[in-house]
């Protein structure tokens, strides 16, 4: 559990250069939990944020954010084709 009460835990899914990436954030939305995951990918891959957020700004089906609760997804917020 979270400090913050009003956190939730999300599970970010991204089609991320023909590999699935999943991430596990801790936020408030799933818009602030997909921010978190994108910006920690585009650390991970050495590349500059805005790269990721343009290939993830929702104009393509290639992500996906579900919030998790006791251990299963709940609630899908953008769906894989």
């Amino acid at each position: 559990m979270h400090p913050h009460a009003d956190y939730k835990k999300y599970k970010c899914c991204f089609n991320y250069s023909h590999e699935i990436i999943i991430k596990y954030e801790w936020a408030w939305s799933g818009r602030q939990a997909k921010n978190f995951a994108m910006r920690k990918l585009a650390q991970e891959h050495n590349i500059h944020p805005s790269h990721v957020f343009a290939l993830f700004d929702g104009s393509l089906s290639n992500f996906n954010i579900e919030v998790v609760k006791d251990g299963k997804t709940e609630q899908a917020i953008h769906d894989f084709p």
